[in-house]
């Protein structure tokens, strides 16, 4: 089945690749930068007559980025941690000189201790591969061969200008020659979120209004919506650093919120749609439209638009809809309208309002509960997103579990490749560097498959190394010929990194193999025993590392996703509707994403059918509509929420003990006794509706208060639908479960 899955994903990306395929646009120019800017670094590092000099064009490589902003960050810290590496290799070579073993244990420190930092630091992490680089391309020498002080200084320096050689010019080309910046890219994919979230809004509040319902096109700009969410998001560090590097300002919204709006404005819509009919907000209908007509003339318009104009006009309109309800309320009227009609025209109310609030007058009113966790880091290193707790002579420690996993199984592998060749009796002067960098580059964290990453490399490799080898049999004298070469295979390579997503990896691997193949020194090659040699050390380097992965902590995906259910659900427990200062679903949220990742590993590695991880994405759905219904709960002002415990206080204790015993039931009984709570509860809801209605409790009350209570009722029904809903995705769950512990 993988194999399928790996050569299906070559092709496509190899045929988008040959069927968009253009020189026009920004990518090319990008590689065309990143190509002259290795010919230029390869004869800087000639010119200066430093050793190793294809390692100068390779750095220009690891820099690619499309953005200035993003290319001087990757710049700062690489340079950093290049000067920070060559000072721990000479602190270490200085005590481990002439002994190896000692070398071989700090070596192991050092990698782990870099790895883990890479893998856990979101913009840090060039700096820290960068120390663990440089220091094992220059402390390597060591196992190369034996150099006295000054030589031994000499290779350091030629091995650690290279890599500053390679970052130096690609930063300077990428300045000088048309620059893109990530904050001109922000400011056209806000605009854009703009449009798509004023059409989003007047299809549903259009159908909602009409009471003519069709999911399909909802669905459609939902996902088109959050798609640019998630291009926002990666964009927006990246403007934020451009803002303080080179004072380009970035501009737009919030677009963190606008994930929580349309999640909770599609959530409205099943709903309305979910109802036998809805017909009371068609009082309301020319000032819903009108106030949807105004979104969208904001969306069309610059910043330059006159907003008191525009708020005076919106809040015309709510108030028109306040004094009609009003009235319809004065006159009875809204008996005529089932319970539930009038509830959920009330929370459509309470929905336009937030959006005026927060996406017109961008006012910060709302209390994001995750700034609030941020406040104790404590918070997020919780056994759900992987951490665990150790205590050392006093002091708490948080280690995220697989990245120290990932960072130990790592800092092995590169000791025992280097001693594993150096025990074969192999030409470590052609090789240990080679080795190293291969394994190095192959183990950075990414959301490949480990198999897909090696079948990448091979091909990189194969190509790479094809390529120099057919280009040293013509011998090559001429200097412009030799860098015509390297520009064409460096743009070829390039190309496949920036437009070919799921092979980029391989883009790399193919400069990286012809770098070492091709260009380890200047003019033609008499011998092929080197390239040969070095050609070798690569693929050694990657086997071992391969073999070693399956050796050290095999990954057991479905015990990682079985883990994550039961751990999601210690932490829901928490979730109290009236208290819940101990629950941030952001946590919750963040975790699902992890989840769903080991669910796409389980079925890229043949772990479960496709039927199977059907099943627990609709798990992870069903979870995900009840976090962002929890979080709507967890913001509604505490004044509403004690007003409906006032009335019915033992429907608040009901709720909060079944939210705090709650979990993945172990048999059918247990299930039967969640559904049942459930329904039960349910009901009291409906009961509560009609008490209220009945007795007029909320008569006296103004109509925003009316609004808010009535949405933190509706939300409170939610809830509960969604955990019966969860109750019965866990009745079919079980056996897989179960399946799986026994195998």
């Amino acid at each position: 089945m993988f194999v399928n899955y790996y050569t299906k994903t070559i092709i496509e990306d190899i045929k988008s690749f040959y069927t968009n395929f253009s020189l026009k646009d920004s990518k090319s120019f990008t590689c065309v930068k990143a190509s002259l800017s290795a010919c230029i670094a390869y004869l800087i590092s000639l010119e200066m007559e430093l050793g190793s000099s294809y390692w100068a064009p390779f750095c220009c490589f690891i820099m690619i980025t499309p953005y200035l902003g993003v290319g001087i960050e990757k710049g700062v810290y690489r340079i950093a941690g290049t000067i920070t590496g060559a000072f721990v290799a000479f602190l270490i070579w200085g005590f481990t000189i002439q002994n190896q073993f000692y070398y071989t244990i700090l070596l192991f420190l050092v990698s782990t201790a870099c790895y883990y930092k890479y893998a856990t630091s979101r913009h840090m992490g060039y700096f820290w591969f960068m120390i663990v680089l440089a220091f094992i391309l220059i402390t390597s020498v060591s196992f190369e061969k034996v150099l006295s002080p000054a030589d031994f200084a000499l290779t350091a320096f030629d091995r650690a200008m290279n890599l500053l050689i390679g970052i130096l010019v690609y930063l300077l080309l990428n300045y000088l020659f048309k620059p893109k910046y990530a904050a001109d890219e922000l400011k056209s994919k806000l605009r854009q979120l703009k449009t798509e979230l004023s059409a989003y809004n007047r299809e549903i509040f259009t159908q909602y209004i009409m009471s003519a319902f069709n999911i399909e096109p909802v669905k459609k700009q939902y996902e088109t919506i959050r798609s640019l969410i998630k291009a926002i998001d990666a964009l927006s560090y990246n403007a934020q650093f451009e803002k303080k590097v080179i004072s380009h300002k970035p501009t737009g919204i919030d677009y963190k919120r606008v994930s929580d709006y349309i999640d909770e404005i599609m959530t409205f819509h099943q709903s309305v749609c979910n109802l036998k009919s809805v017909s009371f907000q068609s009082n309301f209908r020319k000032q819903i439209l009108k106030i949807i007509e105004i979104f969208e003339s904001i969306a069309l318009l610059d910043e330059k638009i006159n907003i008191e104009k525009i708020v005076k006009d919106i809040k015309m309109q709510l108030a028109i809809i306040d004094i009609k309800y009003n009235k319809i309320v004065k006159k009875g009227r809204h008996y005529t309208y089932s319970t539930s009609d009038t509830y959920i025209f009330n929370e459509s109310i309470v929905i336009l309002k937030d959006y005026i609030t927060f996406f017109i007058l961008r006012e910060n009113a709302y209390k994001e509960e995750l700034t609030e966790s941020k406040k104790d880091p404590e918070l997020y290193q919780d056994e759900f997103l992987g951490y665990k707790k150790y205590s050392f002579f006093g002091k708490t420690l948080f280690i995220h579990k697989p990245h120290m996993r990932f960072a130990i199984q790592t800092a092995i592998t590169l000791v025992v490749v280097i001693w594993a060749w150096k025990f074969l009796d192999l030409p470590s002067d052609m090789g240990t560097a080679n080795i190293t960098i291969a394994v190095m580059t192959a183990s950075l964290p990414d959301y490949l498959s480990s198999r897909l990453k090696g079948i990448l490399r091979f091909l990189g490799c194969s190509i790479g190394f094809l390529l120099g080898c057919i280009l040293l049999f013509f011998s090559i004298e001429s200097t412009l010929v030799m860098l015509m070469c390297v520009f064409l295979v460096g743009y070829f390579s390039a190309m496949i990194m920036l437009k070919c997503p799921r092979i980029s990896y391989m883009g790399l691997q193919i400069f990286l193999a012809f770098s070492v193949a091709f260009i380890p020194t200047w003019g033609p090659v008499m011998s092929l025993e080197s390239v040969f040699m070095r050609f070798i050390s690569i693929f050694f380097g990657i086997s071992v590392m391969w073999i070693m992965s399956i050796l050290l902590w095999n990954n057991n995906y479905f015990q990682v996703v079985k883990t994550g259910i039961l751990c999601f659900w210690k932490r829901f427990n928490k979730f109290k509707i009236d208290n819940s200062a101990d629950y941030f679903p952001s946590i919750l949220i963040e975790g699902i994403s992890l989840l769903k990742f080991n669910i796409d590993k389980l079925t890229i590695t043949s772990s479960i059918t496709l039927t199977e991880q059907s099943l627990l994405k609709k798990w992870c759905d069903a979870v995900e509509r009840l976090l962002i219904t929890s979080r709507n709960l967890n913001l509604v002002s505490e004044e509403y929420k004690l007003f409906i415990s006032e009335i019915n206080k033992e429907l608040f204790e009901k709720i909060n003990s079944l939210c705090g015993v709650f979990d993945i039931h172990s048999n059918d009984e247990q299930h039967n006794s969640y559904h049942s709570i459930i329904l039960d509860n349910i009901s009291e809801i409906e009961s509560l509706k009609h008490l209220i209605r009945s007795n007029g409790l909320l008569r006296a009350k103004d109509i925003h208060f009316k609004q808010e209570t009535m949405r933190c009722i509706v939300l409170i029904k939610r809830l509960l639908v969604r955990l019966k809903d969860i109750n019965n995705i866990h009745l079919e769950l079980l056996p897989l479960l179960a399946e799986h512990q026994s195998s």
